[in-house]
C-alpha cells in the first residue's frame, strides 16, 4: 500500500514537472491519437470528468464506511434500575472477566475477548487457544461453566460465542544416530 502511494506520488510530481516544462528532452505531447488529444476541447469532456469524479468519490466513501469501526455494546442496564437511579454494567468488563475465568484452566494457553451485536443482542466473543494435548471434555466443561456464569451475571441478556483453537504440537527433537 505504501509502495503504491509512493509510485502515485512520484508519477504526479513527474507529470507536474513535465507540464511546467522543467524536464529537458521530454516531448511536448505523449498522446499520438488525435481523437484522444482533442477530447478535452469537446463539449462532453467536462460532463465525463464530472461523472468519473463522482464515481471515484462514491467509491472512496463506500470504502471508508466499510472500514469504520462497528458499533459495539458498551453499557447495559440492570433489571434493578428505577427512576431514583440507574444500575448498569460494562459489557467489555464482563467479556474480560469471562476471558479471565476461561484462562484459569490449565489446558488453555490464551483467551481473547471482544464484544459485538448478534441479531440485535449483545454478544461476548471469546477465542481460546489450548495446548495440543488438551483434554476436550475439560475444555467443554470449562466453557459451559463460563456460559452459566455469564448468563447468571447478565440475567441472560448477553450471548456467548466461544471459538477454541487447538495449539500446535512442538516438533519432536531430531535424533542423531
Amino acid at each position: 500500500m505504501l509502495l503504491a502511494g509512493l509510485l502515485l506520488l512520484a508519477a504526479g510530481v513527474l507529470g507536474l514537472l513535465w507540464r511546467l516544462g522543467t524536464l529537458s528532452g521530454m516531448p511536448d505531447r505523449f498522446v499520438l491519437a488525435s481523437g484522444v488529444a482533442d477530447a478535452p476541447s469537446q463539449g462532453w469532456w467536462a460532463w465525463a470528468l464530472a461523472a468519473a469524479g463522482l464515481l471515484l468519490v462514491g467509491l472512496g466513501l463506500w470504502w471508508l464506511l466499510a472500514h469504520l469501526a462497528r458499533s459495539r455494546p458498551s453499557r447495559l442496564g440492570l433489571p434493578g434500575s428505577s427512576p431514583q437511579g440507574r444500575l448498569s454494567y460494562d459489557v467489555g468488563a464482563v467479556a474480560d472477566a469471562a476471558a479471565r475465568a476461561l484462562r484459569t484452566r490449565p489446558d488453555v494457553t490464551s483467551v481473547r475477548s471482544t464484544t459485538a451485536y448478534a441479531q440485535g443482542r449483545p454478544l461476548v466473543d471469546l477465542k481460546a487457544t489450548t495446548s495440543a494435548r488438551a483434554d476436550v471434555r475439560s475444555i467443554e466443561r470449562a466453557v459451559a461453566e463460563v456460559a452459566e456464569q455469564l448468563a447468571r451475571a447478565t440475567d441472560d441478556r448477553v450471548g456467548l460465542r466461544v471459538r477454541v483453537v487447538v495449539g500446535r504440537r512442538a516438533p519432536a527433537p531430531s535424533r542423531v544416530a
